[in-house]
């Protein structure tokens, strides 16, 4: 995951600049240095992320962008009519639905998705 765009403000940038430290504008992390597969939402990933910015540099950004690269993509766990349910390496909800629908595309089936920690099916 790509954090990029990080907003500061200037009274962070000026203690930090005092403490001979420099906050970035732009940070990586992977899966093994920030875990999210508990957030439901991208708010509460944000939050997962702000507070690893906190812990690693004393301060909280105020704004950031993130992007998910595709080692980072995240697993869903996808229930089709109540029936079979698939773990599904996606990078969204919406994403891992359509991958759904498309091997179920002969009926319309109801969808129940949550994300979920672990491997997807094809990588156990």
């Amino acid at each position: 995951m790509i954090i990029k765009n990080i907003n500061w403000s200037q009274e962070d940038i000026a203690e930090a600049k005092e403490d001979g430290v420099k906050l970035p504008s732009e940070k990586t992390y992977t899966s093994e240095d920030i875990d999210i597969a508990d957030a439901e939402s991208e708010d509460e990933i944000k939050d997962i992320i702000a507070d690893e910015l906190e812990c690693e540099t004393g301060c909280r950004p105020k704004n950031f962008d993130f992007e998910w690269e595709d080692s980072d993509s995240r697993v869903y766990e996808v229930t089709v009519t109540d029936t079979t349910t698939y773990r599904i390496r996606a990078n969204s909800a919406e994403e891992a639905r359509d991958q759904a629908w498309d091997w179920f595309n002969e009926r319309e089936p109801e969808f129940d998705i949550k994300p979920v920690a672990g491997p997807a099916d094809d990588e156990l």
